[in-house]
């Protein structure tokens, strides 16, 4: 293998780690409440299998499948200068979006269900209460 393709297989292993751990973040930070954990599992598991894959299909391509401990290296080195410099960044931009979505999509929606129940609750009370009336006169009659 040349050196330029051992230099091409580094930078991309670099970049490709990095851009997985931003896709990962973006991920996490929607997903991150939910509440039974095996969603969550069931979420990230095939995003790292389809990462993973997109890798071997890097390697298989550029290196033609071989994988030295450089490129592990690279991995890690990615993934380190990610959350060092541009996680901080991506996470307070991740957040401010998140709150803008709750704002302008989630509340209302929230609210108008919780107007719905609310009007399908005293429709029920109503008929509730028709029903008692009625059990009321014919017990008076």
């Amino acid at each position: 293998m040349s050196l330029t393709q051992q230099i091409q297989c580094f930078i991309g292993s670099l970049l490709l780690a990095a851009l997985t751990s931003f896709i990962y973040s973006v991920i996490n930070e929607f997903i991150k409440n939910i509440k039974p954990k095996i969603l969550i599992l069931l979420i990230e598991t095939p995003y790292f299998l389809f990462a993973s894959y997109l890798y071997n299909r890097f390697l298989l391509y550029i290196a033609d499948g071989i994988l030295n401990i450089f490129y592990l290296l690279a991995i890690i080195l990615g993934i380190y200068i990610y959350y060092k410099f541009y996680f901080p960044y991506v996470n307070t931009w991740l957040i401010n979006i998140k709150k803008i979505i709750k704002r302008t999509i989630i509340n209302p929606i929230y609210l108008k269900i919780t107007r719905i129940k609310y009007i399908l609750k005293l429709r029920k009370d109503q008929r509730r209460k028709k029903g008692e009336k009625k059990k009321n006169k014919s017990k008076n009659t």
